[in-house]
């Protein structure tokens, strides 16, 4: 069993080396889909180009799975986000924990922007960012079902011979079993889950600093090709995290 990372990322190349560098001790493959201005060509990962494709997340964690030979496992995690793996555990540890799961949920853990009006370029996210924000924060409130941001949860998938669909938030699995680090099988449909910050869980650096924000936030398309927010909209978000 080999456990792989994918990352769809359109981010500066210094973002994405600094997601790639945290990482590579927990994988056997790093998958890079780049859908930016340029190629990343960071040594040790599997690139491919899809600067032609728009809107791309899903179809790229697909083909990222569908790739994989059966019983490897397959993590989805974006450039502002970070595994996090108690000591003593690994990929494999963690899986063989286990036994009967086809996916593992990974709570977030929302970080703040910890009073920082600019990123710091010579420290890393995990070092400048360390306060969480509200257990109860809720990005959106535009959103029909207002969940909070830290019972959102990523996950980590094997390859079986059942049919899989990828998600953003989970991999919709006929038949399968989804299970939480609490040690509960859950819904595996369901993007949210109750949060546990132990054992294995992704931090979210979904704000960074208010700079960071600004540039990384303003101006952006969702899936459908429409503004994601507008200003005002953005910043309320900013603030019901900040």
């Amino acid at each position: 069993m080999n456990h792989n990372l994918c990352l769809i990322s359109n981010e500066d190349r210094k973002a994405v080396l600094e997601f790639v560098e945290y990482h590579k001790p927990f994988f056997d493959k790093i998958y890079i889909y780049c859908n930016g201005k340029e190629l990343y060509n960071i040594p040790g990962t599997i690139e491919i180009d899809a600067r032609e494709e728009f809107g791309v997340q899903v179809a790229a964690y697909q083909s990222c799975f569908n790739q994989l030979p059966l019983e490897d496992t397959l993590t989805v995690l974006d450039t502002d986000e970070r595994l996090i793996l108690e000591k003593g555990i690994t990929m494999d540890s963690l899986w063989s924990a286990f036994p009967d799961a086809d996916v593992l949920h990974l709570s977030w853990q929302v970080m703040s922007d910890n009073n920082l009006l600019h990123n710091d370029p010579d420290k890393t996210l995990m070092e400048q960012f360390t306060e969480i924000s509200p257990i109860d924060c809720i990005y959106n409130k535009d959103l029909p079902v207002n969940i909070s941001e830290c019972f959102h949860h990523k996950y980590s998938v094997k390859k079986t011979n059942k049919p899989c669909t990828m998600d953003i938030h989970t991999a919709h699995e006929l038949e399968g079993k989804a299970f939480i680090m609490q040690g509960r099988e859950v819904n595996i449909d369901s993007p949210w889950s109750p949060p546990c910050w132990k054992i294995a869980y992704v931090r979210h650096f979904l704000t960074q600093s208010t700079e960071e924000f600004i540039k990384r936030r303003f101006n952006k398309y969702d899936c459908c090709g429409n503004i994601a927010a507008t200003p005002a909209k953005l910043v309320e978000r900013y603030f019901n995290l900040n």
